[in-house]
């Protein structure tokens, strides 16, 4: 920004129009304003100030008290300032609150503040801006900076200069973070490390957790993995590798028990096949059992055949004796002498009729099952000829008695195989159970554990945000506070101000009706340094003291530590209110993406209702995840 001309009218020292043409110094961009003490040095500064943002240049002059005192009443003070700015001309003119004479009748009015800008646009258009919001809005849109920071980088005002000369060193910090602006950087410096403070205990944390879950790692005969794991400084990638090497390990192993397995249940299956094997030779022995039952009931019967064959031959040699028995009953007739003898062999030839009877009957009984012996001849003829296979099947016996014998052992090996294979299936299967309860519990304890972690992290987001709204409500407050007292520190200042102003006025007309008491044409002023007096001051009556004056003084200054020192507090407040308030609401916005309430838009008593609720609920929530990731926990061990 270059400016072209300044004007300044019933301004400060000035009574009357003053110009300063800028375009005199030909584009020398350095140059000195010099002058003895009151000439008006610093009123430039603030003609520049004014002009351009409506406010002074230093703190000790506002822009209501910038109207000179030896102006007249009819006299309009204002600041007109011609610029140039990236290419484009403005001009712009501010009228101060002051007091005017009326239009009409007695007495004065007050005249409020305005401010007028022009913009020579570079087609030759000129654009008119009225208003003091309006001006004040396009200077900030094309200067780019606000009036505090003009302040901060185009100069130093007079006053905060000279408190930083003669302040203690002590007391400089403070000045030149006021001239500065840089409270907020403070708090900003507070605020990072805070933030760090707690990055650190974040990172301690999961440190914590990190030798925790390594603890639990059950490393077994891996020397080197107990090496790492025990060791005081914990290489955590060296501890990750070791144990996919380890997992690696494990698997190669399943897979070796897998495959034992598999030729385990092969081998089981030939033992079965051996098993049916021996259950059809047990058939065909039991078979053979039948077959020499049969034969052992033949050879039975075979005796009783003899038998009844030597009762038959006797018969027949009885039906040979008949005629003998004849010649005998003949001769015993012819002997009677040995008729008893005859009665006798009677007798006796009455038992053998009968039991030749008995033999006939006997015979015909045996001849009529003839057919029935000649099935058991030729059965024993069929038995005879399985005398060869029995034998066969005695040799086969032994060899079975022998198979047998294998049998049982292979069937006490297989059975004890059976067992080891039935114990492999179950510690298989426990250790299958185990893996996938583990596996489960380790999936449940990872979602938990997440779930924990973000409930934990909307939960200590939530406690901080309820920190710093805490700290926001007692700013808020302490703001209300200071915002009032600062007004009424203000309301006496002005007050004070004004009845300071209107004894200096007094006093001042009354030492200017003393000077001009004794001054004469072609004289030098000594105010404003003019050889020609066209109207002199009176000599009034009712001039206050000097004495009076500086009590009055006084009274100002005090009443004006108090505005300033209640005011700073209030712009303390104010700047870290601000801060404070973008701390809530950036904690509102991080917070707003955990979570599906709406809390950006809450604020005040809604904000801290929400966040004693939330607070409740996501510390019942945060014990049972806690307790239900200790049960996990277990069931992973």
């Amino acid at each position: 920004m270059r400016p072209l001309k300044l004007t300044m009218t019933a301004f400060g020292p000035y009574a009357k129009k003053e110009e300063i043409d800028f375009t005199k110094l030909d584009g020398r961009n350095i140059f000195l304003i010099t002058g003895p003490t009151g000439a008006g040095k610093t009123t430039i500064f603030d003609g520049l100030s004014y002009a351009i943002y409506g406010e002074a240049s230093g703190e000790d002059r506002d822009s209501e008290s910038l109207r000179s005192q030896f102006a007249d009443i009819d006299t309009l003070t204002s600041v007109e300032l011609e610029f140039h700015l990236r290419g484009v001309e403005y001009y712009i003119k501010r009228i101060p609150k002051q007091e005017k004479r009326k239009a009409r009748g007695q007495g004065v009015t007050e005249q409020k503040t305005d401010a007028e800008m022009k913009v020579f646009e570079k087609n030759g258009d000129v654009k008119v801006i009225s208003g003091v919001s309006n001006v004040n809005e396009k200077i900030n849109e094309i200067m780019g900076i606000n009036y505090e920071q003009f302040k901060q980088i185009m100069m130093i005002p007079q006053g905060e200069f000279r408190k930083l000369l003669t302040s203690e060193s002590k007391d400089r910090e403070k000045i030149l973070q006021k001239i500065f602006g840089t409270e907020a950087y403070k708090l900003v410096e507070i605020k990072l490390n805070e933030m760090a403070g707690k990055i650190k205990r974040n990172v301690n944390e999961l440190e914590h957790k990190q030798n925790e879950i390594i603890g639990t790692v059950q490393c077994n005969d891996n020397a080197a993995l107990v090496e790492l794991v025990e060791s005081e400084n914990k290489n955590v990638s060296s501890i990750i590798e070791e144990l996919k090497v380890y997992i690696e390990r494990d698997n190669e192993r399943k897979n070796v028990i897998e495959k034992s397995i598999t030729k385990k249940e092969k081998l089981l299956e030939e033992k079965q096949k051996e098993i049916l094997e021996a259950i059809e030779n047990n058939k065909k022995f039991k078979e053979k059992d039948g077959i020499e039952i049969q034969k052992r009931s033949l050879e039975d019967k075979e005796s009783t055949i003899e038998e009844k064959k030597t009762i038959l031959l006797k018969a027949r040699k009885a039906g040979e004796i008949v005629g003998i028995e004849e010649n005998c009953i003949e001769k015993e007739k012819r002997l009677e002498s040995k008729k008893l003898e005859l009665l006798e062999k009677q007798e006796g030839i009455k038992l053998d009729v009968e039991n030749l009877k008995k033999a006939e009957e006997c015979f015909k009984f045996e001849s009529s099952r003839e057919e029935e012996r000649k099935k058991l001849l030729e059965d024993t003829t069929i038995l005879k000829g399985y005398i060869s296979k029995v034998k066969d099947f005695e040799k086969k016996a032994e060899s079975l008695k022998i198979l047998d014998k294998n049998l049982k052992l292979i069937e006490q090996d297989k059975l004890l195989k059976r067992q080891e294979i039935e114990k492999l299936k179950k510690d298989i299967d426990n250790h299958n159970n185990e893996l996938e309860l583990a596996r489960k519990s380790s999936e449940e304890f990872i979602k938990l554990n997440a779930q924990l972690e973000k409930v934990n992290e909307i939960y200590s987001k939530i406690h901080t945000l309820d920190s710093e709204n805490k700290k926001l409500v007692k700013i808020r407050g302490d703001y209300l506070k200071y915002r009032n007292k600062a007004a009424e520190d203000k309301k006496i200042l002005e007050e004070a101000e004004l009845n300071f102003k209107e004894l200096e006025r007094l006093f001042r007309e009354g030492q200017a009706g003393l000077l001009a008491k004794n001054l004469e044409e072609g004289m030098l002023c000594p105010v404003c340094g003019a050889i020609h007096h066209p109207k002199l001051a009176l000599l009034e009556k009712g001039v206050p003291t000097e004495a009076e004056l500086k009590i009055k003084k006084d009274y100002l200054e005090e009443a004006l530590k108090k505005f300033q020192s209640s005011n700073e507090s209030f712009i303390e407040l104010d700047v870290k209110g601000r801060s404070q308030n973008s701390i809530v609401n950036r904690l509102k916005e991080e917070l707003q993406s955990l979570i599906e309430d709406d809390i950006v838009t809450l604020a005040k008593d809604e904000l801290t209702n929400f966040i004693k609720e939330k607070l409740l609920y996501f510390e019942e929530n945060r014990k049972s995840l806690s307790i239900e990731a200790q049960r996990l926990e277990k069931r992973k061990k």
